[in-house]
């Protein structure tokens, strides 16, 4: 039953984000909207809460990994293990953000050489009808 109840709410709030999302599309999400809705403090307030939950989930994480791999490893200290996974997060979160940029841009690309290809063809078809020639790049006998 607790995880419908918890459900729910997810579900509400989803769908109060998405409301005010429509009303006022801005970037900054909570903090924004607190801003906005309630006033500068909040903002500011709700802006602070969240980056120390990341701050204070991610430590915790690498702590864990750091414990866990002190099971198998019992000889390496384990801010070997913190130091050594902080850097391949960070590794990791830098790499899939600037391959997404990269895959973005490259679609956007894609997507406009598309539409010239497709705008190429289009005024050749219609050239094609009204003049009654084939137009292409090779004359053909």
């Amino acid at each position: 039953m607790s995880y419908v109840i918890g459900a729910l709410i997810a579900l509400l709030l989803m769908g109060a984000l998405a409301e005010m999302t429509i009303a006022h599309p801005t970037s900054g999400l909570f903090g924004a909207y607190a801003e906005f809705y309630i006033g500068p403090l909040a903002g500011f307030l709700v802006r602070y809460a969240y980056w120390s939950v990341v701050v204070f989930a991610v430590g915790t994480e690498v702590s864990a990994v750091a414990v866990f791999m002190k099971y198998w490893f019992a000889n390496v200290p384990g801010w070997y293990w913190i130091i050594g996974f902080s850097a391949v997060l960070i590794g990791v979160i830098e790499y899939a953000f600037s391959m997404l940029n990269n895959r973005g841009d490259r679609c956007v690309y894609l997507a406009r050489r598309g539409v010239r290809v497709w705008r190429a063809g289009v005024v050749r078809r219609r050239a094609e009808q009204l003049h009654g020639v084939r137009v292409g790049s090779f004359p053909t006998a």
